[in-house]
């Protein structure tokens, strides 16, 4: 008798066992993040539903194939499903009562591919491998939906004069530039705006050089240099930060 229930109870295991991985399948693990003002962000959901609890939308972007993370607007009560997170395209625009929960079961990464995180700045960074001229760069930077890094504290320089060091140890363009009144602000924007933080090395700025890179031989301290010059130069991106 006691063998036959061992049997009955494997045989019992290997019936439920589909049923078990189906379910399974589908149980995925949501931690809640912040997301970030971005308006070039065009990515439609997979679908979108009108959900009262919140619980709903776990349930219903567990069961979707494609659906790697979601948005639930807490004024609408409307749950957005997308796809696994592209962080040039699918960057989701968020507002104070709208919240971002991401499948970590996907992903824990808070940046890009090949970009750097620091969790002292909540904040990921681009180094370049390559020279381009300051304009070149801020595009590039653009094209990535991140803006040329503009240095706004001692914290902030530290950090990626040290990573520069470490990944190529050359000059680099950071998004400060002179506007035509000889003050030098941030350009990212199409307006400038007032900086913050500055660290120019002794003597600078000079000249009539109008860009502004972190300089090797001056210990990466700010020196004003020629725009068309072909320099390294680094990109900045809100972290997507998560509870």
């Amino acid at each position: 008798m006691e063998f036959a229930s061992v049997l009955t109870y494997i045989l019992l295991l290997l019936f439920l066992l589909p049923f078990v991985i189906s379910i399974n399948k589908h149980v995925t693990f949501f931690r809640h993040c912040l997301g970030f003002l971005n308006k070039r962000f065009t990515a439609s959901p997979l679908i979108e539903v009108n959900s009262n609890v919140l619980k709903s939308c776990t349930a219903f972007c567990g069961r979707t194939e494609k659906c790697s993370f979601f948005v639930y607007n807490w004024n609408t009560k409307t749950c957005s499903l997308y796809e696994k997170r592209d962080f040039t395209s699918q960057i989701v625009s968020t507002s104070d009562k709208t919240t971002l929960y991401y499948d970590v079961s996907s992903s824990t990464s808070n940046c890009p591919s090949g970009w750097y995180y620091s969790s002292t700045l909540q904040t990921c960074y681009f180094i370049s491998t390559d020279r381009v001229t300051w304009d070149d760069s801020k595009q590039q930077c653009w094209d990535m939906e991140s803006y040329l890094s503009e240095v706004k504290s001692y914290n902030e320089w530290f950090y990626l004069q040290d990573k520069i060091q470490t990944l190529h140890g050359k000059n680099s363009w950071i998004g400060v530039r002179r506007s035509i009144d000889f003050k030098y602000d941030a350009r990212n924007n199409s307006s400038p705006y007032d900086i913050v933080y500055t660290n120019w090395a002794t003597g600078y700025p000079t000249g009539l050089d109008d860009c502004t890179l972190l300089r090797l031989t001056e210990a990466y301290k700010w020196k004003n240099s020629d725009c068309g010059q072909l320099r390294y130069f680094s990109c900045t991106l809100p972290a997507i930060l998560c509870i």
